[in-house]
C-alpha cells in the first residue's frame, strides 16, 4: 500500500468545497480574518462568492416591528454621515457616527467622534437635525444658545456650529428626506428636481460625556441611597448660576457700584462744566470703547461697527474639521440709519426663560477644578427648544404658551392650571421646576398636588416665616439626613405662590454661606495623620486605629449641614405615609442647646379653583347627584302632602 500524502504539502490546483468549508471554520475557531478576495494563487476557489444584499426591500422593511423599524433607520442616518458635505475633510480626517442619543417624530440626535490630528478640535460632538416641518424649534433654539455663548457659562451646553440647512440622506420621511421632488415638463416627462423646502436643519452641540442627571444619578447613587447634603447644595449652585445666566447674562450678581459723594472742598476745587461738556460726556457713557478704529473713519461708522460686532459676537458659525479651514464671516449688515447724530448702543440682555426644565434637559459634564469630587460634574441647561425671552409686559398670549409648554408634574402650577390667578410667569417658574427634580431625586416620586401652609418658627432669632408649598413631604425625612435650612429652601422654591418663592440673589447667598459652612466644617473634622511613632512600635497592634482616621457617619455633620436647629418630628413613622397626619399648631418641638424650632404645617387643601378636564367633570358629577337628590326629597315631600290631605279628606 502507497503511504498516505500529507494534506499540507499537496500542491492543489483547485480547492474542494469540503476544504474550503474546513479553512473557514478553523479560520473562524482561531479568530483569525477570513479574507474578503477570493485567492488569486495556484489555489482556485471552486465557486465564486454569493453576493449578499444588505439593503433589505420596501416590504422587508414594512415587515419589521417598530423597533426594529426606528433602529434600523437610525443605524442607516449614522453609516450615511459619511456622505454629509460638513463631514468631508481633506487629508484622511472624518467624524464617525457612534450612537444616536434620542429620537422623536421631527428630529434626532446623535454623537460624533472626531477622528484625526487637531488637537484644538472637540473629540466628540452631538449633532442635532430637524426636518423641514419643525425647523423653527431649531431656529430658535440655535439663536438662543448663540446669545448665552456670550456669557461664557459651564452651566450652558456650548453651541459649536449655528443652525445651517443641507440635503438629507432619505434615512427617515419626516427628519431625513432628500431634498427632491418630481415634477413633469411641458412635454410630459417626469424629472427630479432639487427643492430647498423640504432640506434638513442641523446644528453641533456639546457632548456631556455623563448624560442626564438619572443616568448620573444611576453611576453615582447605584444603591438609590438619599443623596447627601453637601450634593444637594452643589446642584442649586450649578442651577441658580446657570439661571442667573439666563436672567442677566452673568453667572453673578451684577455689583452695584458705591456711591461717592464729593465733600464741599472738592467741590469747589473742580471747574465747572458746559452743558456742551456733561452733553458729551453722557454719550460717551452709550458709546462702547472702540480700540480698533481704523484711519479717517468716522465716529458714528466705529461705533455702528463696534455696536454690531458686540451684537453679532455670539451668531458666529464656526467649522469644526481641518485645522486650515477658516471659519466664515457673519456677513454685516447694512445700516438703515441716516441721521448724523444717531449713536446705538449696546443691545441689553433681554431675559430667558427655559420652559422646559425637567431631568432628560439638565446635563452633566466632567468635572473641573471647582468640581473636584468626581460624584458631581458641571450640571448644565440644554435642550432651549421652547425658551423664549421675557417680555416686558406679560400678556395674555404668553400666558397660554406657557401653559403649553413643559411637561406635566414638573412644570410650575401657574403653568399648569388655568384657573390660577395672578399669574406671573417668569425664571420663578424654572426654579421651581429645579426644585421639583431635585424632589424627585430625593423622595423618588413626582411631587403631589396637595398645597400645605408651613409656618417656621425660630424662637433663638424670633423670625418667623409662613407660606403655601407643595414640598410638605420633605419634613417627613429622618432628622438627620438634612438640615432645616436646606429644607426651609426647597419648600420655599416649590412654594405655590410666585411671590412666595425666593429670588435669585438671597437664594443665591444662602447657598454660598451653606457651603463655606460645609468647607469649614469639614476641614474641622479631619483629623491630622501625622505620628511620631510607627505601627511597628505599638504592642499587639492595639493603637493601630489611630493612624487614619475615624471613618465619616453616613449622615454626620459633614454631610449633613448643621446651620439651624433641629426639626420636630411630626408624627410617628407608622403614619408618615398619611399626609392628614400633621400636628396641629402650638405641638412641642426639640429642644436643642437651648434653642428651638418649630415646624407647624396645617392639613393640606386641594386646588379647588382648578378648571382641568377631570375636576371639571368631577365637579359636573357633584352637581348633578346634589340636583338629583333635592327633586328626590322634593318629591317625598310632595307625596307625604298629598298623602297626608287625603287623610284629612
Amino acid at each position: 500500500m502507497p503511504p498516505k500524502r500529507d494534506f499540507a504539502e499537496a500542491d492543489l490546483v483547485a480547492e474542494s468545497p469540503q476544504a474550503k468549508k474546513q479553512r473557514l471554520a478553523e479560520a473562524s475557531s482561531d479568530n483569525d480574518a477570513i479574507p474578503d478576495i477570493m485567492p488569486t494563487g495556484p489555489k482556485l476557489a471552486s465557486k465564486p462568492p454569493k453576493k449578499v444584499r444588505v439593503v433589505p426591500t420596501s416590504d422587508e422593511i414594512l415587515a419589521m416591528t417598530v423597533k426594529q423599524r426606528r433602529q434600523f433607520r437610525q443605524e442607516n442616518w449614522l453609516r450615511r454621515s459619511f456622505s454629509w458635505d460638513e463631514f468631508t475633510i481633506p487629508g484622511g480626517v472624518y467624524w464617525k457616527g457612534v450612537k444616536v442619543l434620542g429620537q422623536g417624530t421631527y428630529g434626532v440626535a446623535g454623537l460624533f467622534k472626531y477622528i484625526g490630528p487637531n488637537e484644538s478640535t472637540p473629540k466628540s460632538i452631538v449633532v442635532k437635525q430637524c426636518g423641514p416641518t419643525q425647523r423653527h424649534a431649531l431656529i430658535r433654539e440655535s439663536r438662543i444658545l448663540a446669545e448665552l455663548a456670550t456669557a461664557g457659562s459651564k452651566h450652558i451646553v456650548k453651541l459649536f456650529k449655528s443652525i445651517f440647512y443641507t440635503a438629507g440622506t432619505g434615512a427617515h420621511p419626516s427628519w431625513d428626506p432628500i431634498p427632491y421632488t418630481r415634477t413633469l415638463r411641458a412635454n410630459g416627462t417626469a424629472v427630479q428636481q432639487y427643492d430647498p423646502d423640504l432640506q434638513v436643519s442641523k446644528i453641533y452641540l456639546e457632548h456631556c460625556e455623563e448624560g442626564d442627571l438619572w443616568a448620573h444619578q444611576k453611576k453615582v447613587n447605584p444603591t438609590h441611597e438619599h443623596p447627601s447634603e453637601e450634593y444637594i447644595w452643589r446642584l442649586l449652585e450649578c442651577y441658580v448660576r446657570g439661571l442667573y445666566v439666563l436672567a442677566t447674562g452673568k453667572e453673578e450678581p451684577i455689583p452695584e457700584a458705591p456711591k461717592k459723594e464729593a465733600s464741599t472742598s472738592e467741590a469747589a476745587d473742580q471747574p465747572t462744566q458746559s452743558t456742551e461738556t456733561k452733553v458729551t460726556e453722557r454719550k460717551k457713557l452709550d458709546v462702547p470703547e472702540i480700540s480698533s478704529r481704523k484711519k479717517g473713519e468716522g465716529v458714528l461708522t466705529a461705533v455702528m461697527n463696534a455696536s454690531l460686532e458686540v451684537i453679532l459676537s455670539g451668531l458666529r458659525t464656526l467649522t469644526i474639521g481641518h485645522p486650515n479651514v477658516a471659519s466664515p464671516e457673519t456677513p454685516a449688515l447694512k445700516s438703515s440709519v441716516t441721521e448724523p447724530g444717531f449713536l446705538p448702543k449696546v443691545a441689553e440682555w433681554k431675559p430667558i426663560i427655559h420652559f422646559d426644565v425637567k431631568p432628560d434637559n439638565l446635563l452633566v459634564g466632567k468635572t473641573d477644578d471647582n468640581h473636584q469630587n468626581p460624584s458631581r460634574g458641571i450640571h448644565k441647561f440644554a435642550d432651549f427648544g421652547q425658551a423664549r425671552h421675557t417680555p416686558p409686559i406679560v400678556t395674555p398670549h404668553f400666558i397660554a404658551y406657557g401653559r403649553f409648554c413643559g411637561a406635566k408634574g414638573i412644570k410650575p402650577p401657574e403653568q399648569m392650571y388655568e384657573g390660577a390667578q395672578n399669574v406671573d410667569i417668569g425664571k420663578a417658574g424654572d426654579l421651581w421646576s429645579i426644585a421639583t427634580t431635585i424632589y424627585a431625586l430625593i423622595l423618588k416620586k413626582y411631587i403631589p398636588t396637595s398645597v400645605c401652609r408651613i409656618t417656621f418658627i425660630n424662637s433663638a432669632s424670633g423670625l418667623s416665616e409662613s407660606y403655601e408649598t407643595q414640598g410638605s413631604d420633605l419634613l417627613t425625612l429622618d432628622d438627620a439626613l438634612y438640615s432645616n435650612t436646606l429644607l426651609n429652601v426647597l419648600m420655599r422654591c416649590l412654594a405655590f405662590k410666585v411671590v412666595d418663592r425666593p429670588s435669585l440673589d438671597p437664594l443665591k447667598r444662602t447657598i454660598d454661606e451653606a457651603i463655606a459652612a460645609l468647607e469649614r466644617q469639614r476641614s474641622l473634622d479631619q483629623k491630622d495623620p501625622f505620628f511620631d511613632f510607627t505601627e511597628g512600635n505599638l504592642e499587639d497592634g492595639e493603637d493601630v486605629a489611630l493612624l487614619s482616621p475615624d471613618p465619616l457617619e453616613r449622615y454626620g455633620r459633614v454631610d449633613s449641614l448643621v446651620l439651624d436647629n433641629a426639626r420636630m418630628p411630626l408624627w410617628s413613622p407608622p403614619a408618615r405615609v398619611d399626609v392628614l397626619g400633621f400636628t396641629p399648631d402650638g405641638a412641642p418641638s426639640l429642644n436643642i442647646d437651648g434653642n428651638t424650632a418649630v415646624y407647624s404645617v396645617q392639613a393640606p387643601k386641594f386646588l379647588p379653583f382648578l378648571s382641568t378636564p377631570m375636576l371639571l367633570a368631577q365637579q359636573q358629577r357633584q352637581q348633578q347627584q346634589q340636583q338629583q337628590q333635592q327633586q328626590n326629597e322634593q318629591r317625598l315631600h310632595e307625596n307625604a302632602d298629598v298623602s297626608e290631605y287625603e287623610l284629612d279628606g
